[in-house]
Protein backbone atom coordinates (compact mmCIF):
# COMPACT_ATOMS: atom_id res chain seq x y z
CA UNK A 1 0.00 0.00 0.00
CA UNK A 2 1.18 3.56 -0.92
CA UNK A 3 0.45 5.94 1.62
CA UNK A 4 -1.17 9.58 1.44
CA UNK A 5 0.71 11.74 3.54
CA UNK A 6 -0.60 15.24 4.57
CA UNK A 7 -3.42 16.30 6.18
CA UNK A 8 -6.34 14.76 5.35
CA UNK A 9 -10.35 16.00 5.27
CA UNK A 10 -11.89 15.32 9.23
CA UNK A 11 -8.90 16.29 10.65
CA UNK A 12 -9.65 20.02 10.50
CA UNK A 13 -13.11 21.85 11.69
CA UNK A 14 -14.55 23.75 8.44
CA UNK A 15 -14.20 27.27 10.22
CA UNK A 16 -10.59 26.39 10.63
CA UNK A 17 -9.95 24.81 7.21
CA UNK A 18 -11.52 27.93 5.42
CA UNK A 19 -9.67 29.97 7.69
CA UNK A 20 -6.15 28.51 6.35
CA UNK A 21 -7.74 28.66 2.87
CA UNK A 22 -8.02 32.51 3.14
CA UNK A 23 -5.09 32.71 4.28
CA UNK A 24 -3.08 30.70 1.92
CA UNK A 25 -4.88 32.36 -0.70
CA UNK A 26 -4.09 36.08 -0.36
CA UNK A 27 -0.55 34.71 0.44
CA UNK A 28 -0.44 32.69 -3.11
CA UNK A 29 -2.00 35.58 -4.67
CA UNK A 30 0.56 37.80 -3.18
CA UNK A 31 3.00 35.24 -4.50
CA UNK A 32 1.96 35.76 -8.10
CA UNK A 33 2.24 39.44 -8.36
CA UNK A 34 5.41 39.33 -7.09
CA UNK A 35 6.95 36.49 -9.17
CA UNK A 36 5.44 38.08 -12.05
CA UNK A 37 7.41 41.30 -11.26
CA UNK A 38 10.60 39.35 -10.62
CA UNK A 39 10.86 35.62 -12.21
CA UNK A 40 13.49 36.11 -15.29
CA UNK A 41 13.12 34.11 -18.02
CA UNK A 42 16.39 32.21 -17.47
CA UNK A 43 15.06 31.04 -13.74
CA UNK A 44 11.88 29.38 -15.28
CA UNK A 45 14.06 26.30 -15.77
CA UNK A 46 14.14 26.00 -12.43
CA UNK A 47 10.39 26.24 -11.45
CA UNK A 48 9.77 23.00 -13.21
CA UNK A 49 13.05 21.23 -12.03
CA UNK A 50 11.96 22.26 -8.65
CA UNK A 51 8.32 20.81 -8.96
CA UNK A 52 9.34 17.45 -10.63
CA UNK A 53 11.87 16.76 -7.80
CA UNK A 54 10.05 17.64 -4.77
CA UNK A 55 7.25 15.87 -6.08
CA UNK A 56 9.32 12.60 -6.93
CA UNK A 57 11.15 13.35 -3.30
CA UNK A 58 8.16 13.47 -1.49
CA UNK A 59 6.70 10.03 -2.58
CA UNK A 60 9.88 8.27 -1.15
CA UNK A 61 8.87 7.80 2.29
CA UNK A 62 12.16 6.14 4.20
CA UNK A 63 11.73 4.58 7.89
CA UNK A 64 13.06 5.94 11.16
CA UNK A 65 12.54 4.69 14.22
CA UNK A 66 9.72 3.25 15.81
CA UNK A 67 7.79 1.88 12.66
CA UNK A 68 7.41 5.64 11.45
CA UNK A 69 8.28 6.57 7.85
CA UNK A 70 8.88 10.14 6.74
CA UNK A 71 9.46 11.87 3.02
CA UNK A 72 11.24 15.63 1.88
CA UNK A 73 8.85 18.49 2.35
CA UNK A 74 11.33 20.43 -0.08
CA UNK A 75 10.39 23.60 0.91
CA UNK A 76 13.67 24.72 1.94
CA UNK A 77 15.00 23.29 -0.52
CA UNK A 78 12.84 25.17 -3.32
CA UNK A 79 13.40 28.60 -1.76
CA UNK A 80 17.12 28.78 -1.66
CA UNK A 81 17.38 28.18 -5.09
CA UNK A 82 13.60 30.07 -6.02
CA UNK A 83 13.14 32.55 -3.42
CA UNK A 84 10.04 32.46 -0.87
CA UNK A 85 7.68 34.13 -3.55
CA UNK A 86 7.89 31.65 -6.54
CA UNK A 87 9.00 28.46 -3.77
CA UNK A 88 5.45 29.69 -2.41
CA UNK A 89 4.09 28.96 -6.14
CA UNK A 90 5.89 25.47 -6.77
CA UNK A 91 4.86 24.16 -3.51
CA UNK A 92 1.16 25.21 -4.44
CA UNK A 93 1.17 23.46 -7.39
CA UNK A 94 2.56 20.13 -5.94
CA UNK A 95 0.60 19.69 -3.19
CA UNK A 96 -2.84 21.37 -4.96
CA UNK A 97 -1.68 18.26 -7.62
CA UNK A 98 -1.37 15.97 -4.66
CA UNK A 99 -4.30 16.41 -3.68
CA UNK A 100 -7.13 16.68 -6.47
CA UNK A 101 -5.34 14.01 -8.78
CA UNK A 102 -3.78 11.81 -6.16
CA UNK A 103 -6.15 11.89 -3.12
CA UNK A 104 -3.11 12.75 -0.81
CA UNK A 105 -4.75 15.74 1.52
CA UNK A 106 -8.49 16.60 1.48
CA UNK A 107 -9.97 19.66 0.12
CA UNK A 108 -11.03 21.52 2.92
CA UNK A 109 -7.36 20.83 4.29
CA UNK A 110 -5.59 21.72 1.17
CA UNK A 111 -5.08 25.54 2.43
CA UNK A 112 -3.56 24.19 5.71
CA UNK A 113 -1.29 21.84 3.94
CA UNK A 114 0.26 24.27 1.56
CA UNK A 115 0.19 26.63 4.23
CA UNK A 116 2.10 24.72 6.44
CA UNK A 117 4.40 22.47 3.94
CA UNK A 118 4.46 25.74 1.51
CA UNK A 119 4.32 29.01 2.61
CA UNK A 120 5.38 28.28 6.35
CA UNK A 121 8.53 26.26 5.06
CA UNK A 122 9.13 28.53 2.54
CA UNK A 123 9.09 32.17 4.22
CA UNK A 124 11.12 30.18 7.44
CA UNK A 125 13.15 28.04 5.55
CA UNK A 126 14.56 31.68 3.75
CA UNK A 127 15.10 33.84 6.66
CA UNK A 128 16.70 30.76 8.88
CA UNK A 129 18.93 30.20 5.49
CA UNK A 130 20.05 33.99 5.17
CA UNK A 131 20.45 34.68 8.66
CA UNK A 132 22.16 31.93 9.82
CA UNK A 133 25.01 32.69 6.74
CA UNK A 134 24.67 36.37 7.94
CA UNK A 135 26.02 34.99 11.43
CA UNK A 136 28.99 33.31 9.89
CA UNK A 137 27.65 29.80 9.92
CA UNK A 138 28.82 27.31 6.52
CA UNK A 139 26.14 27.17 4.23
CA UNK A 140 25.74 23.61 4.21
CA UNK A 141 25.03 23.86 8.08
CA UNK A 142 22.86 27.20 7.42
CA UNK A 143 20.75 24.71 4.63
CA UNK A 144 20.55 21.94 7.22
CA UNK A 145 19.59 23.82 10.46
CA UNK A 146 16.80 25.82 8.49
CA UNK A 147 15.26 22.38 6.61
CA UNK A 148 15.23 21.01 10.06
CA UNK A 149 13.77 23.62 11.76
CA UNK A 150 11.08 24.43 8.88
CA UNK A 151 9.91 20.51 9.50
CA UNK A 152 9.56 21.31 13.02
CA UNK A 153 7.51 24.41 12.60
CA UNK A 154 4.97 22.13 10.07
CA UNK A 155 4.36 19.80 12.53
CA UNK A 156 4.03 22.45 15.51
CA UNK A 157 1.62 24.15 12.56
CA UNK A 158 -0.39 21.31 12.34
CA UNK A 159 -0.62 20.24 15.96
CA UNK A 160 -2.28 24.35 16.65
CA UNK A 161 -5.03 23.34 13.85
CA UNK A 162 -5.94 19.75 14.73
CA UNK A 163 -5.94 22.05 18.42
CA UNK A 164 -8.35 24.80 17.26
CA UNK A 165 -10.43 22.18 15.57
CA UNK A 166 -11.23 20.19 18.05
CA UNK A 167 -9.33 17.35 17.24
CA UNK A 168 -7.12 16.17 19.59
CA UNK A 169 -5.26 17.95 22.55
CA UNK A 170 -2.74 20.05 21.85
CA UNK A 171 -0.49 18.57 25.28
CA UNK A 172 -1.37 15.11 23.89
CA UNK A 173 -0.85 16.18 20.15
CA UNK A 174 2.10 18.75 20.13
CA UNK A 175 4.60 16.53 21.76
CA UNK A 176 4.24 13.72 19.64
CA UNK A 177 4.35 15.70 16.25
CA UNK A 178 7.38 17.53 17.37
CA UNK A 179 9.10 14.96 18.75
CA UNK A 180 8.35 12.35 15.70
CA UNK A 181 9.39 15.84 13.26
CA UNK A 182 12.80 16.19 15.32
CA UNK A 183 13.69 13.18 13.83
CA UNK A 184 12.07 13.55 10.06
CA UNK A 185 13.86 17.49 10.18
CA UNK A 186 16.81 15.72 9.98
CA UNK A 187 16.42 13.88 7.78
CA UNK A 188 15.30 17.16 5.66
CA UNK A 189 18.58 18.73 6.29
CA UNK A 190 20.76 16.13 4.86
CA UNK A 191 18.93 15.53 2.07
CA UNK A 192 18.11 19.43 1.20
CA UNK A 193 22.10 20.39 1.61
CA UNK A 194 22.84 17.20 -0.57
CA UNK A 195 20.63 18.48 -3.33
CA UNK A 196 22.41 22.02 -2.70
CA UNK A 197 25.59 20.51 -3.16
CA UNK A 198 24.80 18.77 -6.65
CA UNK A 199 23.31 21.42 -7.95
CA UNK A 200 26.31 23.95 -6.92
CA UNK A 201 28.16 21.35 -8.49
CA UNK A 202 26.90 21.51 -11.60
CA UNK A 203 28.62 24.76 -12.24
CA UNK A 204 25.26 26.59 -12.10
CA UNK A 205 25.79 29.97 -10.46
CA UNK A 206 22.27 30.88 -9.47
CA UNK A 207 20.18 33.76 -6.85
CA UNK A 208 16.79 33.78 -5.70
CA UNK A 209 13.99 35.62 -7.43
CA UNK A 210 14.59 39.74 -5.77
CA UNK A 211 17.11 38.43 -3.21
CA UNK A 212 20.21 36.80 -3.56
CA UNK A 213 20.86 33.33 -2.71
CA UNK A 214 24.34 32.75 -1.96
CA UNK A 215 27.05 35.30 -0.22
CA UNK A 216 30.56 35.00 -1.55
CA UNK A 217 33.73 36.10 0.71
CA UNK A 218 33.32 38.66 2.87
CA UNK A 219 29.50 38.45 2.48
CA UNK A 220 29.48 39.73 -1.11
CA UNK A 221 26.80 38.47 -3.09
CA UNK A 222 26.97 37.03 -6.62
CA UNK A 223 24.83 38.10 -8.80
CA UNK A 224 25.21 36.08 -11.99
CA UNK A 225 22.20 34.81 -13.07
CA UNK A 226 22.11 31.15 -14.49
CA UNK A 227 23.28 31.03 -18.64
CA UNK A 228 20.35 29.50 -20.52
CA UNK A 229 22.16 26.61 -22.35
CA UNK A 230 22.84 26.17 -17.66
CA UNK A 231 19.32 26.20 -17.03
CA UNK A 232 18.29 23.86 -19.49
CA UNK A 233 20.82 21.32 -18.73
CA UNK A 234 19.54 21.55 -14.90
CA UNK A 235 16.27 20.92 -16.04
CA UNK A 236 17.31 18.13 -17.79
CA UNK A 237 19.05 16.61 -15.42
CA UNK A 238 16.50 16.94 -12.45
CA UNK A 239 13.98 15.72 -14.81
CA UNK A 240 16.43 12.64 -15.21
CA UNK A 241 17.04 12.36 -11.46
CA UNK A 242 12.94 12.66 -11.02
CA UNK A 243 12.58 9.88 -12.85
CA UNK A 244 14.73 7.92 -10.62
CA UNK A 245 13.05 8.42 -8.46
CA UNK A 246 9.50 7.52 -9.45
CA UNK A 247 11.23 4.23 -10.74
CA UNK A 248 12.62 3.68 -6.95
CA UNK A 249 8.92 4.57 -5.57
CA UNK A 250 7.88 1.04 -5.32
CA UNK A 251 10.71 0.56 -3.18
CA UNK A 252 9.43 3.28 -0.39
CA UNK A 253 8.53 2.53 3.18
CA UNK A 254 5.23 1.61 4.12
CA UNK A 255 4.98 2.54 7.50
CA UNK A 256 2.41 5.34 8.71
CA UNK A 257 4.32 9.18 7.90
CA UNK A 258 4.68 11.54 11.24
CA UNK A 259 0.94 12.39 10.97
CA UNK A 260 -0.56 9.18 10.38
CA UNK A 261 1.76 7.81 13.50
CA UNK A 262 0.11 10.42 15.98
CA UNK A 263 -3.14 9.97 14.50
CA UNK A 264 -2.93 6.46 14.97
CA UNK A 265 -1.54 6.65 18.56
CA UNK A 266 -3.56 9.26 20.05
CA UNK A 267 -6.96 7.93 18.58
CA UNK A 268 -8.08 10.40 15.89
CA UNK A 269 -7.14 8.67 12.91
CA UNK A 270 -10.57 6.85 12.47
CA UNK A 271 -11.85 10.67 11.46
CA UNK A 272 -10.35 10.51 8.30
CA UNK A 273 -12.52 10.89 5.36
CA UNK A 274 -11.17 8.98 2.16
CA UNK A 275 -10.35 11.35 -0.43
CA UNK A 276 -11.03 10.24 -4.33
CA UNK A 277 -8.76 11.04 -7.25
CA UNK A 278 -7.62 9.87 -10.77
CA UNK A 279 -4.10 8.30 -9.15
CA UNK A 280 -5.51 7.65 -5.47
CA UNK A 281 -3.06 6.08 -3.08
CA UNK A 282 -0.39 6.72 -6.11
CA UNK A 283 -1.96 3.82 -8.10
CA UNK A 284 -3.71 3.75 -11.53
CA UNK A 285 -6.66 1.93 -11.73
CA UNK A 286 -5.72 -0.45 -14.54
CA UNK A 287 -2.08 -1.51 -13.46
CA UNK A 288 -1.28 -3.34 -10.47
CA UNK A 289 1.81 -3.40 -8.17
CA UNK A 290 5.18 -1.71 -9.20
CA UNK A 291 4.04 -0.53 -12.84
CA UNK A 292 0.87 0.85 -11.17
CA UNK A 293 3.01 2.86 -8.86
CA UNK A 294 5.56 3.86 -11.19
CA UNK A 295 2.91 4.97 -13.99
CA UNK A 296 1.42 7.14 -11.27
CA UNK A 297 4.66 8.88 -10.32
CA UNK A 298 5.99 9.53 -13.40
CA UNK A 299 2.75 10.90 -14.56
CA UNK A 300 2.07 13.20 -11.79
CA UNK A 301 6.41 14.32 -12.13
CA UNK A 302 5.63 15.19 -15.93
CA UNK A 303 2.54 17.28 -14.91
CA UNK A 304 3.92 19.17 -12.21
CA UNK A 305 7.43 19.96 -13.91
CA UNK A 306 5.05 21.18 -17.07
CA UNK A 307 2.55 22.97 -14.86
CA UNK A 308 5.65 24.98 -12.85
CA UNK A 309 7.17 25.63 -16.57
CA UNK A 310 4.00 26.72 -17.82
CA UNK A 311 3.36 29.41 -14.85
CA UNK A 312 6.97 30.53 -15.48
CA UNK A 313 6.21 31.81 -18.83
CA UNK A 314 2.97 32.92 -18.46
CA UNK A 315 4.28 35.39 -15.69
CA UNK A 316 7.33 36.70 -17.48
CA UNK A 317 4.97 36.70 -21.05
CA UNK A 318 2.44 38.60 -19.45
CA UNK A 319 4.83 41.40 -17.47
CA UNK A 320 6.32 41.57 -20.83
CA UNK A 321 2.76 42.18 -22.57
CA UNK A 322 2.14 45.07 -19.91
CA UNK A 323 5.64 46.49 -20.32
CA UNK A 324 5.16 46.55 -24.23
CA UNK A 325 1.47 48.19 -24.23
CA UNK A 326 2.99 51.24 -21.75
CA UNK A 327 5.94 51.28 -23.74
CA UNK A 328 3.50 52.03 -27.10
CA UNK A 329 1.10 54.19 -24.49
CA UNK A 330 4.02 56.69 -23.69
CA UNK A 331 5.52 56.50 -27.50
CA UNK A 332 4.58 60.07 -28.86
Amino acid sequence: MFLAMHIPDGFLSVPTGLALWVVTACVVGAALSITREQLKERQIPLLGMMGAFIFAAQALNFPIAGGTSGHLLGATLATIVLGPWAATLVMTSVIATQGLLFADGGLLSMGANIFNMGILGAFLGYALYRDLQRLGLPEHLATLIAAWISVVAAATACSLELALSGTTRLDVVLPAMVGVHLFLGLGEGVVTVAAVRTLKASNLRYRLVGQHASTGEGGSVTPDLPPAATGARVLGWGMLVSLVLCLLSPLASTAPDGLARVAERTGFSKKTRVATGIFANYHVPFLNGGPSIITAMVTGTALIGAVALCLGYILTRSRQHDCDENNVQAAP
